[in-house]
């Protein structure tokens, strides 16, 4: 879940692409609270398209692929400017045999080193299908082992 305005836009993020619903911020068993109809209708229909998710940045397609699937490692040597925040991400497929049209698909958040968050369009971020470019750099979606599993 993001902390600064640049993850959760004020009049703009919705609850559960914020990822409140994970770290148990709504309540479905009670309702009376602004955006209350909405944010349980989405959540019983199970539509949310979009979340905010971790993110490691590479400089390079060949250091991407060389990336293992334990999640993101924070590099502190990492010096490679970092995309600014509200950065458009365009996905990219790095298997031949999947075709994704090269579109943009969320944004960037914040970031630090070579680790950041990014709105993503969650049938784009499933792992190992599909990545994104963000300016110059690469960056790989990553699933938190504490999130549940995410239905893509």
């Amino acid at each position: 879940m993001g902390e600064t305005p640049h993850d959760i836009v004020p009049l703009e993020s919705l609850p559960l692409e914020s990822n409140v619903d994970l770290m148990n911020g709504v309540s479905f068993e009670k309702g009376c609270y602004l955006g209350q109809e909405l944010t349980a209708r989405t959540f019983h229909r199970g539509v949310t398209r979009k979340r905010v998710m971790p993110l490691q940045f590479f400089r390079s397609e060949e250091e991407l692929r060389g990336s293992g699937k334990e999640g993101p490692l924070l590099d502190r040597s990492f010096t490679l400017p970092l995309p600014k925040p509200g950065t458009q991400l365009v996905a990219v497929s790095t298997d031949p045999n999947i075709k994704v049209p090269e579109k943009e698909v969320g944004h960037i958040g914040s970031s630090i080193y070579n680790v950041g968050l990014g709105l993503l369009r969650l049938g784009l971020a499933k792992e190992g299908a599909v990545h994104f470019r963000a300016d110059n750099l690469w960056a790989k979606p990553f699933s938190p082992p504490w999130w549940p599993e995410l239905t893509f």
